[in-house]
Order: C-alpha cells, then sequence, then structure tokens
C-alpha cells in the first residue's frame, strides 16, 4: 500500500487575548504607555490579524493605533505594520481639493459677489435718480433762465454801474480809463 503524504498541518493561531498581547507588546516598542488606551478585539482576512487600541496621544482625539500581525510561512507570529489611524470619531483634515478647482469656485463667487454689487448700486442709483427727477418737478428751472451776461443769475446791464467811483485818481493805465458803450461801439476816454 502506497504511503498517504502527511498532511501538513496549519499552526494554530493563538487566541485574542495573546494577540492582543503580542500587539501590546510591540506597540511599546514605538509609543510610550500613556499613548496607547483600551484595545478593541482582533480582526482578521486572509490569515493577517489586526489589534486596534484607543490612541490617547495629544492632538489625536478619536484615533486609534492599528497593529498588524501574520503567522508567516513557519509559525512563528511576527508584527507586520503599526499605523496610527483615524477612527470613527476622529478629527480629521477635510478632503483635499484640485487648486483649479478652488480657484474656480473663488473666481465664481468673486463673479457673484461683484455683480451683486454692481446691481445694488444701479438700484441705489435708480432709486436717486426717481428721486431727483420728483424734486426737480417742484423747483423752477433757473438754468433756462440765464443768458451770457448773467452772472451768478444777475444780468450785469441792469446794475448800472457807474464806474468813475471805482478810478483811481493819477492813475494812467486805469482799468475804467476805456469803457465800452455798448449802443455806441465807440471807446470812451475820460482823459
Amino acid at each position: 500500500m502506497a504511503k498517504k503524504p502527511a498532511a501538513t498541518k496549519k499552526p494554530s493561531v493563538p487566541d485574542g487575548k495573546t494577540l492582543t498581547e503580542l500587539a501590546h507588546t510591540a506597540l511599546l516598542e514605538v509609543a510610550p504607555p500613556a499613548d496607547i488606551g483600551t484595545p478593541h478585539g482582533v480582526e482578521s482576512a486572509d490569515d493577517v490579524y489586526a489589534v486596534r487600541f484607543d490612541s490617547e496621544m495629544s492632538g489625536y482625539p478619536g484615533w486609534q493605533w492599528l497593529v498588524t500581525m501574520s503567522d508567516g510561512d513557519g509559525g512563528q507570529w511576527g508584527v507586520l505594520e503599526i499605523h496610527l489611524v483615524p477612527g470613527p470619531d476622529a478629527l480629521v483634515s477635510p478632503d483635499w481639493v484640485p487648486w483649479s478647482e478652488r480657484l474656480e469656485e473663488y473666481q465664481r463667487s468673486e463673479a457673484e459677489r461683484i455683480q451683486a454689487e454692481a446691481d445694488a448700486q444701479a438700484l441705489k442709483d435708480e432709486e436717486a435718480d426717481d428721486g431727483a427727477d420728483d424734486d426737480a418737478d417742484d423747483d423752477p428751472d433757473l438754468d433756462d433762465d440765464l443768458d451770457d451776461d448773467d452772472l451768478d443769475g444777475v444780468d450785469i446791464d441792469q446794475l448800472d454801474l457807474d464806474p468813475s467811483g471805482l478810478e483811481i485818481p493819477d492813475e494812467p493805465n486805469d482799468v475804467f480809463d476805456h469803457v465800452i458803450d455798448e449802443d455806441d461801439d465807440d471807446v470812451i476816454d475820460k482823459d
């Protein structure tokens, strides 16, 4: 009779308590005991086992230590990796948004803000114009009554200004030495 090959027996997996102790011992090599909190049991997938511990590190509320282990091919248990990972209640940064998308959003919001300001100013100007039209209708239009000879609404010809009182005696080039009479267009020389 042919001898059957001996079945290779898979090494047994230590219980959860032993795996947790092994993970805790490995974690003490990278973190002080004060930073290691309560364990959360053992998870397994494809002959890799993971143990989670609460992180008590300041600045990492809700984070957890994750220690992954395996027995390898020879049955010797070893630690694969140690991670600090966010837990369900961890404070984490928001998802990364590419600069082009952030810039596009900023430009869109700036354009909306500028348009809103322009609309508000246009509405304000329109209301001011409407109010100015109402006030202007109540006042007489003084601009229509002014001539070229008017100064501040007063016709200079109507003042009948006698320049003789403004003459400076013995002044040969007095401003009023030559007065033009508008009716005759003659220069009157007072000397």
